[in-house]
């Protein structure tokens, strides 16, 4: 798949991090830190990285994954509002360190909240998800952490390509600009933010991508959320077609739990995604080198 004749070794650095964030066994909507949450697919990524090395050598390419953990912070600082913005701001640097010492990397976890730490990255996202998850909620939380990735600045709304989406778009366009500003910067026929057809998704340019296992395509059985609709899923033939495109330098891939029935089959999907984001990057680092 990669092209090019066998070149001078350069070393290409994956680094593979979870943040099991999950719901609280006995409080709805209370979300703590289970540690282990995302060891079997941290190390299933690395696994199967690990054996594709060889084909990458061959162009050139020195693969190295670390498993870097997982990231835990205080549950009870995650169950008051304010405390779990301080959180995801720890969360965040935390993040922001490891990204800086790996040319990709990879962050698996559970509910979707610390998704909002992939924001404080340059450029733009792709964002795959059925949700637009802008609850006008104060706590920071699964539900609204895009609201608050606009309210704190993070992004601008043109700078988040949503793909899947079928549900809350109009909270998303109040928080976003509020109904007088829709027409002008979040026109939803029009505006590129919101393409939701699944053949859209190789067309986008980011070098972060944030994904959640329930805007993916139903017929690959994957998805939490029984009344996710094909015409609006997002297919792993076209995200993964993206991601060897941009060449991302991190990628999320969120509402994976090992308990679930259907986990095999979304563990299957995201390490062949996370293949094909090394494909990209490594075709990236080639032509760099090329230059």
């Amino acid at each position: 798949m990669l092209k090019g004749k066998r070149r001078p070794q350069k070393e290409l650095r994956v680094g593979v991090v979870g943040i099991p964030v999950v719901e609280h066994a006995e409080i709805p909507y209370r979300e703590v830190f289970s540690e282990g949450n995302t060891h079997r697919l941290r190390g299933l990524i690395r696994k199967h990285l690990e054996a594709f090395s060889g084909e990458l050598l061959e162009k050139g390419i020195v693969l190295v994954v670390s498993d870097c953990g997982e990231i835990i912070r205080d549950n009870k600082l995650l169950s008051s509002n304010l405390g779990t913005h301080a959180v995801f701001k720890d969360v965040a640097e935390e993040m922001k360190r490891l990204d800086s010492k790996h040319d990709l990397l990879l962050v698996v976890g559970g509910k979707h909240t610390p998704a909002y730490c992939l924001y404080q990255f340059p450029g733009n996202v792709a964002r795959v998800d059925f949700h637009a998850d802008s609850q006008a909620y104060e706590k920071l939380e699964f539900s609204n952490y895009l609201r608050y990735v606009l309210l704190n600045g993070l992004k601008k709304p043109h700078q988040v390509r949503n793909f899947g989406l079928r549900e809350n778009l109009s909270l998303y366009s109040m928080f976003a600009g509020g109904p007088a500003r829709i027409s002008k910067d979040i026109n939803l026929a029009a505006e590129p933010t919101f393409k939701r057809h699944q053949t859209d998704v190789h067309k986008v340019r980011a070098r972060t991508f944030d994904i959640d296992s329930d805007g993916l395509h139903e017929k690959y059985d994957v998805s939490y959320d029984a009344y996710v609709s094909s015409r609006f899923g997002v297919s792993a033939s076209n995200l993964g077609k993206a991601l060897i495109r941009n060449g991302p330098s991190r990628v999320g891939f969120f509402e994976y739990y090992p308990q679930n029935e259907n986990a095999h089959k979304l563990e299957r999907m995201i390490v062949a995604l996370s293949k094909a984001a090394v494909i990209g990057v490594a075709s990236r680092v080639l032509r760099q080198s090329t230059n």
